[in-house]
This record gives C-alpha cells, structure tokens and sequence, in this order.
C-alpha cells in the first residue's frame, strides 16, 4: 500500500489541533482556579481570558508555535505541558 502524503499531512494537523486545545484548556482552568480562590466576577473572568488571548499565553496557531510538541501522538492521555507552562 502506498503513503498517502496529504493524509498524513491532515493526521499530523489533527494532532497539532488536539495539542493546542489540550494547552488552552490547560490554560482555562488556571484562569478557573484562580478566578475561584480570588472571587472574580465573571467579566473579570472574561477579561483574564481575553488577555491571555492577546498576551500569548495562548495557542493560536499550531503549526508554528514553538510550545506544541511535533512528536505528540494525538493521544489526550500522553500530554504534558511544555516546562513554564503555568504561568
């Protein structure tokens, strides 16, 4: 059987993707936690997650964002955070 370069092309992308939403829900419930332990209101919230969103603290794009791990299997239950990613 022959590769198929655009396949493989589009599972490597969808393990990119899942890398990215596993780090930004990662993300989320940081924001989550901490607005729970300070009180935050929920526009204080909405305020946290729209500056992690335009400071970088999110992913964006995966494809060239230098946190998401190329070797990531897709797999949600062998992800880590790259170091430094709780901030």
């Amino acid at each position: 059987r022959r590769k198929d370069p655009l396949g493989d092309e589009k599972e490597r992308s969808l393990k990119l993707d899942t890398y990215k939403d596993l780090f930004n829900n990662n993300i989320g419930r940081q924001i989550g936690v901490a607005a729970k332990a300070t009180g935050l209101s929920r526009s204080e919230v909405l305020n946290e997650v729209h500056e992690a969103l335009t400071n970088g603290r999110l992913i964006i794009d995966e494809s060239v964002d230098p946190r998401v791990d190329k070797n990531f299997d897709g797999n949600p239950d062998n992800y880590r955070p790259p170091s430094g990613a709780t901030r």
